[in-house]
């Protein structure tokens, strides 16, 4: 998904430009080369993990690879929800890019550095970098040296955190010399200062972080220094921007962790994640925005004219797969080893393999949900005996919205808090091939299959203020052991397409809504890589 053009066309108005990155893309972290600007993202325990974006206008992205691509390097199998990989930063030095993040739930070392010529790929295999202790990493360069920054926890109950900085050795991948604590936050009792970056603008250094945890009181602060190492003085207008001020009711919220970047031209631009709220309730998960960046007396002003962001809107969106493909799908913890690209679709099995570790990481191929509003289909056949298909939206593997077809049984199940609730059952008449659409809108969704539409199901099992966590809603087709050894069909076609201003609304019969209350081989290494400027 990229944004759409801002420019006015004759008798239609600008196109939004918020968020650039709709769905789940938290964590932006942004640079240039040249007049290309490349942003990375989280992925927790999604694989593959951290995409890579390209733009020339900072509106239009386009999807250029991932950069966790090979799944002997990072073993996600133990990651919880939500862990896996926090955090990235995304540098350009000395004609390469550098990328440093955190697997949160490795045994050991958890901060790691890699490495490319070109951010598609192919990258380095990780460097993980001893005794950097915590998360949130980012690079600094400076004067010929490597600085690593990072968050460090001091009380997590209290959310008591530390920012730490220190020289890095970009030929050895090691620390050295000697660690600083530059800033324990900006405000009294503040939580969760984290997501640092450094940079330099008219002989000052400037710690930009995130404060406040990310959720409603989140928030990006400013600090600066003459030296790297400190005393970094407080920003008398801190926090530099936030809508914590803004009230449940406001349609963006939670924003913050910012990242900045200065245009060819010397102005300066910032990335940052919101989410877009319905009455504090959000379940797209925290999304990709811009704002503009000006410099008065000293510091630095984000969307200085309104305080807010702004030009938020959604952009319509459709796409179709027929023959259906793997392509830009994700999945949980693994490698998509249990699935199969043929010329009539991709089959599933489950399990993908003998000895499987985990029993809740479904055989499904999963993509963003973008919208509020959107329509979602998938078709099967050759569907094995004692096979359960469907689809399923999934925020956690404890919160989870799915429709599952066993046999000439259809079930709308909801899982809160890891306990399954069937909310709807009916009989079919098994046959293939089988169509499945799922249509959300109004905060409920509704299946259809076969003729036949469910009633409305409130989606607050898939919303972050329900569920917790730090991703978005999923959606995708699965496959699972009904009452068989090994299961598995064949995904035929796959479909999306965004529901603005009314567009083809499913009609329900059956009743009142239910108010449920709420490969790319790796070809060089972090340690004395050099290469060419990029273009």
């Amino acid at each position: 998904m990229t944004a759409g053009d801002s420019a006015t066309r004759a008798g239609t108005a600008p196109a939004p430009v918020n968020p650039v990155l709709p769905g789940f893309h938290p964590d932006p972290t942004l640079c240039r080369v040249g007049d290309r600007y490349y942003l990375a993202n989280s992925t927790f325990e999604y694989v593959p993990g951290i995409p890579i974006h390209e733009s020339t206008d900072l509106r239009t992205w386009r999807p250029i690879g991932s950069a966790i691509l090979r799944p002997e390097e990072f073993d996600l199998a133990d990651a919880r929800d939500s862990g896996g990989i926090y955090a990235p930063t995304l540098r350009f030095h000395d004609g390469r890019f550098y990328l440093v993040a955190a697997q949160v739930d490795r045994a050991g070392d958890t901060q790691f550095v890699m490495s490319a010529r070109h951010p598609a790929g192919p990258w380095s295999a990780p460097v993980w970098v001893a005794d950097a202790d915590g998360f949130d990493p980012s690079l600094f360069f400076h004067a010929g040296r490597a600085y690593w920054c990072a968050a460090r926890i001091l009380d997590a109950e209290a959310g008591r955190t530390a920012i730490w900085v220190r020289e890095f050795d970009l030929e050895t991948g090691r620390l050295v010399g000697h660690e600083s604590v530059i800033w324990t936050g900006a405000l009294r009792n503040a939580v969760w200062s984290e997501g640092p970056h450094l940079y330099e603008h008219d002989g000052w250094f400037y710690l930009l972080t995130a404060e406040g945890g990310t959720y409603r009181d989140h928030s990006v602060v400013v600090a600066r220094s003459r030296s790297i190492t400190g005393p970094y003085e407080q920003h008398l207008r801190n926090p530099l921007f936030t809508h914590r001020h803004l009230g449940r009711g406001y349609p963006v919220q939670n924003v913050g962790h910012a990242d900045l970047v200065e245009r060819p031209d010397g102005t300066w631009v910032a990335v940052l994640l919101a989410v877009r709220s319905d009455d504090g309730r959000h379940i797209l998960g925290r999304e990709t925005f811009v704002a503009e960046v000006t410099w008065e007396d000293g510091w630095p002003v984000i969307n200085g004219e309104t305080g807010v962001l702004t030009d938020v809107g959604d952009r319509p969106v459709e796409w179709n797969q027929n023959p259906a493909r793997i392509g830009s799908a994700l999945t949980v913890r693994r490698a998509a080893d249990f699935a199969e690209e043929t010329a009539e679709g991709v089959v599933l099995t489950d399990p993908a393999r003998a000895t499987d570790r985990h029993d809740t990481a479904p055989a499904a191929l999963f993509h963003r949900l973008q919208h509020r509003a959107a329509r979602m289909s998938v078709s099967f056949d050759d569907i094995a005996a004692g096979a359960a298909v469907g689809l399923m939206l999934r925020q956690s593997d404890a919160h989870s919205i799915r429709i599952e077809v066993h046999g000439d049984v259809v079930r709308i199940i909801e899982r809160r808090g890891g306990v399954d609730t069937v909310r709807d059952r009916w009989a079919r008449e098994a046959r293939h091939p089988l169509a499945i659409d799922a249509e959300l809108r109004d905060s409920a969704v509704r299946f259809h299959v076969d003729g036949r539409t469910s009633a409305g199901l409130d989606t607050a099992a898939l919303s972050s203020e329900v569920a917790g966590g730090f991703v978005g809603t999923m959606w995708g087709p699965f496959v699972v052991r009904g009452t068989a050894l090994r299961a598995q069909a064949r995904v035929r076609s796959l479909g999306y397409r965004s529901l603005l201003d009314g567009e083809g609304q499913i009609e329900a019969d059956l009743g009142a809504d239910l108010d449920l209350g709420l490969d790319l081989e790796s070809t060089s290494t972090v340690a004395g890589s050099r290469a060419p400027s990029t273009d």
